[in-house]
């Protein structure tokens, strides 16, 4: 196939747990990347106050992923942690944060085509 690919989500794979990451890329037949920036979690049960768990544990369950990244010239992904103040106290308008990606394709074309 000629054309970069981009698969993302809530997976709910914690990376932590290899076997089930592993098999998560397989199966879809993709690559993960390295998350840049100062979090690297997406699911904070630490600081985020829309959802507290009395044994916190940090993770990555969400990814942006790729197939035929040979034709992605550049990619970044970060977390985007998104707050409002609403209800008593509470800013996070999620469980999880959000994930943002930059990418830049070796052709500059790919989204014009329609298939």
């Amino acid at each position: 196939m000629n054309t970069p690919q981009i698969i993302c989500g809530d997976f709910n794979t914690d990376e932590k747990k290899v076997d089930n990451y592993k098999g998560m890329l397989t199966i879809l037949n993709a690559e993960d990347g390295v998350i840049s920036g100062i979090k690297k979690f997406i699911f904070d049960d630490e600081s985020n106050d829309a959802f507290r768990s009395t044994h916190p544990n940090p993770r990555l369950i969400d990814y942006i992923l790729t197939r035929n990244s040979n034709l992605i010239q550049w990619i970044s992904r970060r977390v985007a942690i998104i707050k409002l103040k609403w209800g008593k106290g509470t800013e996070y308008l999620s469980d999880h944060n959000g994930l943002e990606t930059f990418i830049v394709f070796r052709k500059g074309d790919y989204l014009s085509k329609v298939y």
